[in-house]
């Protein structure tokens, strides 16, 4: 009796360790293993100058859209009265030099003047033309740099870690906060070859994490048109030279329930 209660406690302790290794990589048909997907945003202005407010702490979330820092506009604000200015200026050039160009026209043709000086007059409103033409563009630039004082949400997401304060300077390459992204949600595993004639685009799909009572709703929403080798983070040694390819499946999740990096299980039907 003590040899037979061995032995099968052997073969328990062997098929238990295949179980772990099916459960650590090797797929169940229509089961996937994988983790959300954890993706990073840092954001930056456009223009280098003193950073003003910044408004979210870390841990807030956010919305696409949402204001998230400003930066001190006095020097913009100074740079288009300026550009307002020269605009108005070259204004009055160009009318000064319309009547001058219509007036030789005029006085050409009884040869009061030279056929030389309307054709000076003439290139003189083209130019003040051009130079007005140049002033505005400038006025455009100008009130585009307050615009860009402010920094807006690119996406929905979670402040991860404030990069600057507010007082310190920034410029377009340091970025301001760092988000982390929410939507979309997707769930990164890895399929099969075999796998492959039995799903395609747009299947539906339920997505399982430790904790959550219900499965959230997903699809299949990506498959990688090249294979790869299994990635090396996964245990098993019969697993590591099979040839797999990357899918994604994205999660319906407006509660914002599931965490980035989580390990989920994939049901595909």
């Amino acid at each position: 009796m003590p040899m037979k209660g061995t032995k099968c406690l052997q073969v328990v302790a062997v098929c238990a360790a295949i179980c772990g290794c099916e459960q650590r990589g090797l797929e169940a048909d229509g089961f996937f293993h994988g983790n959300v997907e954890d993706r990073d945003l840092r954001v930056s202005f456009v223009e280098a100058e003193r950073i003003a407010t910044i408004i979210p702490e870390e841990g807030t979330a956010v919305r696409k859209g949402e204001l998230l820092a400003t930066l001190e506009t006095v020097r913009f604000e100074n740079e288009v009265r300026a550009a307002q200015a020269r605009v108005r200026s070259v204004e009055t050039q160009v009318k000064t030099a319309k009547n001058n160009m219509d007036r030789n026209a005029q006085l050409v043709k009884t040869r009061a003047v030279a056929l030389q000086d309307a054709d000076n007059a003439e290139a003189q409103y083209n130019y003040v033309l051009a130079e007005k033409e140049v002033a505005e563009a400038q006025l455009m630039i100008a009130e585009q740099k307050i615009k860009d004082s402010k920094l807006y949400a690119p996406d929905d997401g979670v402040v991860r870690k404030r990069l600057l304060n507010p007082g310190e300077f920034t410029s377009a390459d340091r970025p301001v906060l760092q988000l982390a992204l929410t939507s979309p949600k997707w769930v990164r595993c890895y399929m099969k070859e075999t796998e492959l004639a039995k799903h395609k685009i747009n299947d539906k799909a339920s997505v399982k994490a430790d904790g959550c009572a219900k499965p959230f709703k997903a699809w299949l929403g990506y498959i990688s048109p090249t294979a790869e080798f299994m990635p090396k983070n996964i245990e098993t040694d019969e697993l590591r030279p099979m040839l797999v390819y990357e899918v994604r499946f994205y999660v319906e999740d407006p509660e914002g329930i599931l965490k980035l990096g989580a390990p989920v299980v994939v049901e595909c039907k």
